[in-house]
């Protein structure tokens, strides 16, 4: 196993580039170390190699496991939902515990977004609300 998690599925897939253009890509799976988190993430067919899988992962799983960083994260899992064009867009749901531990909440977010301040001040605010609700 790889220092950032292990590959558990490849399979070929095609991705929209813009307009009616498309490229072949190869779908990569991986589980995340050290929380097991499953995402996947597509390489183009025209540079895909093992160094751009052992990259891509690297770079992705860093990415969501920087999450559990985040006070109150608890975890985190991988999806996909259509944007107002129709086209899949990764996300992520981040799950987040009161200070107590007897509360949970969760905010979906764009994959893209993740790491900004803007998807940081989310998770603080839904850590605030599950928090102060608590303290009513």
């Amino acid at each position: 196993m790889a220092d950032w998690g292990t590959v558990v599925t490849q399979y070929p897939d095609v991705e929209l580039i813009g307009g009616t253009q498309t490229q072949n890509v190869t779908a990569v799976g991986i589980v995340t170390a050290p929380h097991g988190v499953y995402l996947e993430f597509r390489i183009p067919d025209s540079i895909y190699n093992a160094t751009q899988v052992n990259d891509y992962a690297t770079g992705y799983s860093g990415t969501v496991e920087q999450e559990f960083s985040l006070p109150g994260v608890v975890g985190v899992t991988w999806g996909q939902t259509a944007n107002a064009a129709g086209l899949l867009v990764d996300q992520l749901q981040i799950y987040v515990q009161s200070d107590s531990g007897n509360s949970q909440g969760s905010v979906t977010l764009p994959l893209a977004d993740i790491g900004t301040d803007e998807s940081n001040n989310q998770i603080a605010a839904l850590l605030a609300s599950l928090n102060e609700a608590e303290a009513l």
